[in-house]
């Protein structure tokens, strides 16, 4: 029979040595618990670095929008008080001409600031959030063909030629707001036609793709190098257009690039100085039920 004493010397693969303490068991050491919490502590101040450095983005975005804002609500509004300022005085002199260009500048520089206001007003919409998005199926090719149908006379007063290359495409569906993708597709269309050159073209194609539509505008305008495309969907950001005399807010694309967000769809472009850019918009077609 075996003896106590004997079975505290047993062991079971016959290694020679009696079985450990319930004390001396191994366990999760104090540098392993301390290495854990760490790691821990690293991970957290990163999150709140990451936390840290977006709002701080934010923080500049936010200031370089109100500053671009600032400047471009400036222009038109100097132009009206000036105009009228130098009315006001000749009319006091009592040699007060009524001079239809000046008219017409306080005019134009009064539509200049109302577009901005609207504009300003539909980035607000955006952001909060507010802004009517009614998705529907429809075909693409009617929203397409209404869009440079408006902007006809603007290219005939710019001397450039617009062709409408988009197909019929009959029995083929996108899913999207209709009114928000003309409204994006007649941002495109104008700025290929006022940043283009005399003489020069844009064309507006369509294509199916295998889950969706892509709509491309291209033009052989002055094209964008890489700094200007880093910027180009910034808020009220003209990249340097605004010395050129073409009239703008550098809120389209902005707007255009939120409106294609909200309904499921995207935009990009391709550009190279002095051949042109490529604009494409893509929405995608609705599933089978």
């Amino acid at each position: 029979m075996l003896r106590a004493a004997d079975a505290a010397q047993f062991t079971c693969a016959g290694v020679g040595r009696s079985e450990p303490d319930l004390a001396e068991r191994p366990s999760l050491s104090d540098d392993f618990v301390g290495s854990w919490d760490q790691q821990r502590v690293r991970d957290e101040l990163e999150r709140l670095r990451a936390a840290k450095n977006s709002a701080e983005s934010a923080s500049r975005a936010k200031s370089a929008f109100v500053s671009r804002m600032s400047h471009e609500l400036r222009t038109p509004l100097n132009a009206i008080l000036g105009f009228s300022q130098l009315m006001r005085m000749e009319a006091e002199a009592g040699d007060l001409v009524v001079k239809p260009h000046r008219v017409a500048l306080i005019e134009t520089a009064a539509r200049h600031l109302l577009d901005l206001v609207n504009e300003v007003l539909d980035v607000s919409r955006i952001e909060a959030g507010h802004v009517d998005v009614r998705l529907s199926t429809f075909n693409p090719h009617g929203v397409v063909v209404e869009a440079v149908a408006l902007l006809q006379q603007q290219a005939d007063n710019a001397q450039v030629q617009v062709s409408d290359h988009v197909a019929a495409m009959p029995g083929f569906t996108v899913k999207g707001d209709r009114l928000r993708l003309k409204e994006v597709l007649i941002n495109l269309v104008s700025n290929a036609i006022k940043y283009n050159v005399q003489g020069g073209r844009v064309e507006v194609r369509a294509q199916a793709l295998e889950d969706g539509v892509e709509i491309s505008v291209a033009d052989t305008g002055v094209g964008l190098d890489a700094k200007q495309l880093s910027a180009l969907f910034q808020p009220f950001n003209r990249l340097g257009a605004e010395a050129s005399g073409v009239e703008g807010t550098g809120m389209g694309l902005f707007v255009s690039r939120r409106f294609m967000e909200l309904m499921g769809g995207s935009i990009d472009v391709s550009s190279q100085p002095g051949v042109g850019s490529i604009f494409r918009v893509r929405l995608s077609v609705p599933r089978a039920a």
